[in-house]
């Protein structure tokens, strides 16, 4: 510690400029008066924080959420005001494009403070993962996927699972901090960035799909285009490693798969949400439409209305007894559930895009991504799918810290599955 205090201070704000997260630069502060001082002096906090989120990939995604997610919000507002988005209220096209090109020069003082709060607050998602109580729940929950062999009576079973048997006391501190969870249920703080790298890897794909979703496009072209990106965003994302790609599978399977699952996990309840807006089928079972009403519900509820409902919920119960939040069909509709891909005035051509967005595509991001390594591990791809909860779960964002640790445990485990014609099961991995 004497060799650090005694570097010049402009020496020390570069030390802190190079750190690895805002954890680090906070853990740093914290270590002496003086490296606190220097800190909290004048501008240092701000511009420190700036440096961290531009140059480390831990926010590789946050610059361009910040921008979504303002746009998004100025324009929402009118539901609020009028519970409406009048057409002349819909944002031109070009105006993605805007939050899409953002850059570090647009990263304005609020956006870093916004993202210090991201930082800090989607922690409570980690802490759901690794809960004692809920990740075993998790990991024996029934496991919905698109790739794969499909379950019979797969909507009834997710049906029957009921919602989480949490142990009180239930509340935001309770649930997060209840119990100190065991040594294989913690992160370090390389699992820690990566698992916020997926959370917000994720939401600005949540965010770009409201923002095309509710657009006024001049042509068709111009629409199809935009959701080109979208889909680019969703799956055969260029940006991401394979070992990125599955760190948000993963965690889009919990957060969005299962936590949301759990938020409406009253099948009888649901309707609530969509009366009187034609959402419901009376052709088909309430089972089914409330399995697609779960399916609608991912592509809009963000990671902070994930928190909100899930463990808000229980403390923000009304003294008459109605569940959080009063106005549900509303708080909905200002997060775009209702939306039907925005407005096109000349239709140019007949092509029109896909409008329906699904784990599929993160799927089919991992499994390209295989292939361009290994194309003989082209339909191994399915089976391990199928076996996640064995295989991609206890690797992902534990053992897994490059893409051939990723790969090579697909071919362990087409090794153990080409083996395992005449039993069963499929052999356990190797111990790491």
């Amino acid at each position: 510690m004497a060799a650090i205090l005694g570097i010049p201070n402009e020496l020390l704000l570069f030390i802190y400029e190079d750190l690895g997260d805002l954890d680090d630069a906070l853990h740093l502060a914290r270590c002496c008066r003086q490296l606190y001082s220097l800190f909290e002096s004048g501008t240092n906090r701000i511009r420190i924080m700036r440096s961290i989120i531009v140059n480390s990939a831990v926010h590789k995604y946050d610059i361009r959420l910040c921008h979504f997610i303002d746009t998004n919000q100025s324009y929402s507002v009118n539901y609020e005001l009028s519970g409406d988005l009048p057409r002349n209220c819909w944002p031109d096209s070009s105006v993605f494009t805007k939050c899409w090109e953002a850059s570090e020069d647009d990263l304005t003082d609020d956006h870093i403070w916004s993202i210090v709060c991201r930082w800090q607050a989607l922690r409570l998602l980690q802490d759901l993962y690794l809960h004692p109580f809920i990740r075993p729940a998790y990991l024996q929950s029934v496991f919905p996927f698109e790739q794969g062999s499909n379950f019979t009576g797969l909507v009834d079973r997710l049906a029957r699972e009921g919602p989480i048997s949490i142990p009180e006391p239930r509340s935001c501190s309770g649930v997060a901090a209840q119990a100190t969870p065991p040594e294989s249920f913690r992160f370090d703080s390389r699992q820690t960035q990566r698992f916020y790298q997926a959370l917000t890897a994720h939401w600005l794909a949540i965010e770009s799909l409201r923002l095309a979703g509710m657009s006024d496009y001049k042509t068709q072209a111009l629409q199809n285009k935009r959701y080109d990106l979208v889909h680019s965003i969703w799956g055969k994302n260029s940006e991401r490693t394979l070992r990125e790609s599955c760190d948000v599978l993963e965690v889009y399977g919990f957060v969005q798969g299962y936590l949301v699952r759990k938020i409406f996990a009253d099948v009888d309840t649901f309707p609530q949400w969509v009366l009187g807006e034609g959402f419901m089928d009376p052709q088909e079972r309430l089972k089914d439409n409330w399995d697609f009403f779960i399916k609608t519900a991912r592509l809009c509820l963000r990671p902070s209305d994930i928190i909100e409902l899930f463990l808000g919920a229980t403390w923000r119960t009304s003294a008459n007894g109605a569940s959080y939040p009063p106005n549900k069909i509303e708080y909905l509709r200002y997060r775009g559930f209702f939306e039907l891909g925005g407005v096109v005035e000349i239709r140019d051509t007949w092509q029109t895009p896909d409008l329906w967005f699904s784990v599929g595509h993160l799927e089919t991001d991992v499994e390209l991504k295989i292939m361009e390594v290994d194309k003989s591990l082209a339909n191994v791809w399915p089976d391990y799918r199928d076996e996640w909860v064995s295989e991609g779960t206890p690797t992902v964002l534990w053992q897994a810290k490059s893409d051939e640790d990723i790969v090579d445990r697909i071919r362990d485990f087409r090794g153990r599955w080409s083996h395992s014609t005449t039993s069963s099961e499929i052999p356990p991995p190797a111990s790491t």
